[in-house]
């Protein structure tokens, strides 16, 4: 569904004060105005307004001031967000923050991916999973705190994808771009090369995932 959104040309503003008495007292209109509100009105206030407003001036009775702010013209549609993809049978992998996680990610990944009948190559999946598993241990987790190992999600989609979810507890991810273009090594940039088109979004609580989807077919190496 696509929503069309109507936006006026200009933004009309008008402020109406209740002076009260010199002291640090509000009245009773001040205080129903926001915190930051009354700071920028009692501080720059006026300032910003002539920076910003095509228009502004007080009444004149002086009790009200009003600016007039031109909007910014902006696309007439809004596009739909991406629905999450529907996934129909899924299997978790926990492991370890030492090592052995590769050589357990290899093992038993192969046979979860058997479990779950995924159709597409199975070597290169396996390839790419070692390739997140490492990528996680090498710079998101710290050596020996097993609370800390990497949480592995294979997932089938109704399309026939699989999705590979890393989840590791550091919600940053410098240089991503340039990881998966082959700039900062050969890791994500050889998991792109067996297929997988690799993404990363904060995990539920904290961390991140990165993402691996793969398409059932024939792989262009």
């Amino acid at each position: 569904m696509t929503a069309v959104v109507q936006a006026p040309a200009a933004l009309n503003v008008s402020i109406e004060w209740c002076p009260g008495p010199l002291s640090d007292v509000l009245t009773e209109t001040d205080a129903a105005w926001p915190s930051r509100l009354r700071r920028i009105v009692r501080g720059r206030g006026l300032f910003l307004v002539n920076s910003i407003a095509d228009a502004w001036g007080f009444s004149p009775d002086g009790t009200a001031a009003s600016c007039s702010l031109s909007l910014t013209e902006g696309p007439t549609t809004m596009e739909p967000a991406a629905a999450p993809p529907l996934v129909s049978r899924e299997t978790r992998l926990l492991l370890p923050a030492d090592p052995s996680a590769l050589k357990i990610a290899r093992i038993q990944g192969r046979t979860l991916l058997t479990m779950l009948s995924w159709p597409g190559s199975q070597h290169a999946a396996i390839d790419v999973l070692y390739v997140l598993v490492n990528n996680a241990m090498k710079h998101a987790l710290t050596p020996g705190e097993a609370a800390q190992g990497p949480d592995v999600w294979l997932r089938i989609t109704a399309a026939g994808e699989l999705l590979i979810d890393v989840t590791d507890p550091d919600p940053a991810f410098p240089d991503f771009d340039r990881a998966v273009a082959g700039e900062l090594g050969r890791g994500l940039w050889g998991a792109k090369r067996l297929g997988a088109s690799v993404t990363y979004f904060p995990a539920n609580g904290q961390g991140k995932t990165v993402r691996a989807t793969m398409r059932p077919g024939r792989v262009l190496a």
